[in-house]
C-alpha cells in the first residue's frame, strides 16, 4: 500500500471515529500511526506550531510554519538524557518547549514504533520505554495537546506534503 494513497483518502478500518487515516506500513495489518483527516491540524488564522524530535543521541524543536513546511525560528537542541528514560526525556522535552512560542498543540517524532500512543519498540532509547503510553506523558508533563508520530514516519509524511513527493503519485 503506497504512502501517498494512504493520505489521499483510504479509510483506517481499525479506528472507531470517522476521519482518521493510517499512514503507517501495513497499517492494517499493524497499525503503527494514525492521523486525524478532515479536522485541520491548526485553524486557518495560525499557522505556526511548535516541532520536536526526540532522537537517540539530542532532542530538537522549533517553531514550524505548517502551511509552508519551514522552520521559522531557531533549531533548539540538548543531548537526549542518559539514561534516556521516560522521566528525564519528558523533561528535556519540556524545557525547549517552554522556550519556544507557538500556539496550541504540538507535533512529535519519537524513535519508536508507536501504537495509538503506547511505545512498542525501543532500539535508540531506553528500555524502559517500552509499554509506556508517550502520548499521555508528554501531554502531562508539558500541557499541551500533542500529536505523536514515529520519527521516520514524520519525515515521510513532511516528503509528501512539502518535498518532491508532494503530488507525485506512486509507492513508497
Amino acid at each position: 500500500v503506497s504512502l501517498v494513497g494512504q493520505i489521499q483518502g483510504e479509510v483506517c478500518s481499525h479506528h472507531p471515529e470517522p476521519g482518521y487515516r493510517d499512514i503507517g506500513v501495513a497499517a492494517h495489518r499493524n497499525p503503527r500511526v494514525m492521523v486525524r483527516f478532515g479536522t485541520p491540524l491548526v485553524s486557518p488564522a495560525v499557522t505556526t506550531r511548535i516541532g520536536v524530535d526526540v532522537g537517540g543521541s539530542g532532542v530538537k524543536a522549533g517553531v514550524v510554519d505548517v502551511e509552508a513546511g519551514e522552520l521559522v525560528s531557531d533549531r533548539l537542541r540538548v543531548h537526549t538524557p542518559e539514561p534516556s528514560t521516560p522521566y528525564a526525556v519528558a523533561a528535556a522535552v519540556k524545557d525547549l518547549v517552554d522556550q519556544l512560542d507557538a500556539p496550541g498543540r504540538l507535533g512529535l517524532g519519537f524513535p519508536s514504533v508507536i501504537r495509538q500512543g503506547w511505545v512498542a519498540t525501543a532500539n535508540n532509547i531506553d528500555k524502559s520505554w517500552i509499554g509506556v503510553n508517550a502520548l499521555e506523558l508528554f501531554e502531562t508533563t508539558i500541557g499541551r495537546e500533542i500529536i505523536m508520530i514515529n520519527d521516520a514516519d514524520a519525515a515521510g509524511l513532511a516528503e509528501v506534503r512539502y518535498g518532491a513527493a508532494k503530488g507525485v503519485n506512486g509507492k513508497v
